[in-house]
């Protein structure tokens, strides 16, 4: 799914204003939503990208996980082809419940959210660079088959995963620490949430959370998943398929991209290992 600063791309192809989006909410909850989540993430996002920086992780959880949940929502009633009715809506009744734990912890939107070990969710906010051309600096994807958001506004790009406890931050610090505060490219912002995306896609198993509903919503994971390495939630690597959610990020076909057994195209840095200084022209390479 795309996002224009006015429009949404839906998946069955069809274009709705920003505008119409809403989703049931009454006056309190609009109101604090408004007040505690969207108001700040507007100023910062308008101070640019060491503000959004030092936005508290929590608060850009409950602002991208509201605005993923409530495009499911508006999903489960929206034709996945209008014109073959019995095809069905683009998100089913079973997809939207398996959201049922983000939705869960999305109620700290009404009081706050304290998750402790139980910080269901990766998260990168990085330096992006801004074009001349004003179309070029807002985008927005989020998931088909992974629950997870990245969205670039000017200088800020915010990538976010949920439900894999970190494990997708980690398969890409090594990029991040190369990265540092440099702006990216949009094919490079393209290639690092696709790198995201795809170690959230490999998780296996839920990890379980006990969550405790009061003026505040209270987590901690369940058994002795946090002493747990990684491996057990997640399937190994595989640049082939990894190639795939790379290439529908890009707009370049695989077969450009990957070189079998292993060898990946990267945007990022150089064949030296240093950060790569894009030139601007290679926008068009992208959708």
């Amino acid at each position: 799914m795309s996002l224009s600063p006015t429009t949404l791309q839906m998946l069955n192809q069809r274009s709705q204003r920003l505008p119409s989006l809403t989703v049931p909410c009454c006056y309190e909850c609009n109101q604090e939503l408004r007040r505690f989540i969207e108001t700040p993430i507007v100023t910062a996002v308008k101070r640019g990208y060491e503000a959004v920086k030092s936005l508290h992780p929590t608060l850009l959880f409950l602002w991208l996980g509201k605005m993923y949940y409530a495009l499911r929502y508006r999903e489960r009633f929206q034709l996945a082809n209008p014109r073959s009715p019995e095809m069905g809506t683009i998100v089913s009744e079973e997809a939207l419940n398996d959201l049922h734990l983000m939705h869960c912890f999305l109620q700290g939107i009404r009081g706050g959210l304290s998750v402790g070990d139980a910080c269901p969710w990766s998260l990168v906010v990085c330096n992006t660079r801004q074009y001349a051309e004003k179309a070029l600096n807002f985008d927005y994807r989020d998931g088909r088959n992974v629950d997870a958001v990245a969205v670039r506004v000017k200088s800020t790009g915010i990538i976010m995963t949920f439900g894999d406890q970190g494990y997708a931050h980690t398969t890409a610090e090594h990029l991040l620490d190369l990265i540092g505060d440099e702006p990216l490219h949009r094919l490079q912002f393209a290639e690092l949430y696709s790198r995201m995306w795809y170690a959230a896609h490999l998780r296996n198993r839920p990890y379980s959370y006990h969550l405790s509903f009061g003026p505040v919503v209270t987590s901690r994971l369940l058994g002795n998943a946090k002493n747990k390495m990684y491996a057990e939630y997640f399937d190994q690597w595989k640049d082939a398929d990894y190639v795939n959610i790379l290439a529908a990020a890009t707009g370049i076909p695989p077969d450009a991209l990957f070189q079998p057994p292993d060898l990946v195209r990267c945007f990022i840095h150089d064949t030296e290992g240093r950060f790569a200084k894009m030139p601007e022209h290679l926008t068009d390479e992208l959708n």
